[in-house]
Order: structure tokens, then sequence, then C-alpha cells
């Protein structure tokens, strides 16, 4: 019996345990790595536009864009240069047309059937943005959500704009808050549709 117990042994001992742990690593790393895959088809699932943002001479300043995240919220985002210093208000507006110089032609802010202002009671309109803060070098970068703003309103038949106020967003006043001038606007148009072309054979 003892030649026996010792084989036992011996042949546990010689099982390939680090073997047997590397073989479970690529069961957790393929894991990890689906993980991933599934969090870069979910981002890769938002669907935004983006478009130039000019001033009331016309020129090209910077740009804006509108993106849904996986979440359905909408992020806005401005990177510019040569915006006078302060507080601005700005607001995603319900045409897709900047005519300057005052940007009229972008029409009243996106609003559904709320009123203007996070502030407000019946607040905020879909289109409202917290205000933003340009320093003395004349550079804004900033982010937005816009709480309530859909594909819908934003990709429909004439378009969407983001204007920059001059001043900035009481976030009561109606129906703009009270943000002054329009002093710069982006054209937000309709992306592509990927699905679009495939289905002419």
């Amino acid at each position: 019996m003892r030649p026996l117990a010792a084989t036992a042994l011996l042949a546990l001992a010689a099982l390939p345990l680090p073997a047997l742990a590397q073989e479970e690593q690529p069961a957790e790393g393929t894991a990890a790595a689906a993980a991933t895959d599934e969090a870069m088809a979910d981002a890769s699932q938002s669907r935004g536009a983006t478009g130039a943002l000019v001033n009331a001479e016309g020129a090209e300043i910077g740009n804006v864009s509108i993106s849904f995240l996986p979440s359905g919220i909408a992020l806005v985002t401005a990177n510019a240069e040569g915006v006078p210093e302060g507080v601005h208000g700005w607001h995603v507006h319900a045409v897709g047309a900047c005519e300057g110089p005052g940007f009229e032609s972008a029409g009243p802010h996106i609003a559904g059937d709320r009123q203007h202002g996070v502030a407000s009671e019946e607040g905020p309109h879909p289109g409202d943005l917290p205000n933003v803060t340009v320093q003395s070098d004349g550079v804004l970068a900033a982010d937005g959500f816009a709480v309530g703003l859909t594909m819908d309103m934003v990709f429909d038949g004439d378009g969407t704009a983001v204007v920059l106020h001059a001043e900035p967003d009481d976030y009561t006043t109606q129906p703009g808050g009270a943000s002054g001038a329009r002093i710069a606007c982006a054209v937000i148009q309709t992306p592509p549709n990927p699905e679009e072309g495939q289905s002419g054979g």
C-alpha cells in the first residue's frame, strides 16, 4: 500500500498547477476584452455632428459639436479662440442657419413645451445650456449637457444651430435668459446615416 500511496502523492505533485492557473487567465482576459469591446460598441452607437463656429464678421473661430451619449443625454462641446472675455450664455437654437451679423436666422431656442431657464418652475428649455466663462486669452473650451434635448429635435428638417451670446444667461428671464446679442453661431447639420447607400444595391 505504501508504494501505491507514494505513487499517488507523486502524481498529485506532478499536476501542472501553474499551467492550470495560466489556463484560467486567458478566460479572465477574454472577459475583460469582451467588456471593452461592448463599451466601445456602445460608444460607437452615440450619434452626433459638428459645425464651424463663426463670429459676427463671418470668420471661423472654432467648432461646436452635439453628440448623444449611450444614456441618451446630449453633450454639447465648444472649442474656439478669439472670444470676448467674460461669462456667456449659449443655447441650442431651432434653425440651422447662421446669417450674420446678428444670427437671428437661427431662430429661438429649442424650447419644446418648457420655459427658459433651470431656475424657472417650468424650465428648462431642451436647448438651454450652462453659462461658459472665457478668460483674457479668448479661448473657449466648454462642455454642457442639454437636458431633454433629443435627436429628433436636433436632426430635424431645418437643422439646428448653437449660438453664443454676449452676456450671461440669468436662467430665469423669458424667453432667452437676457443673454444679450448673438456673437457667434454654428450650424449643426444632420449627420450621414450609415445605413443610407446600402439599400440601393
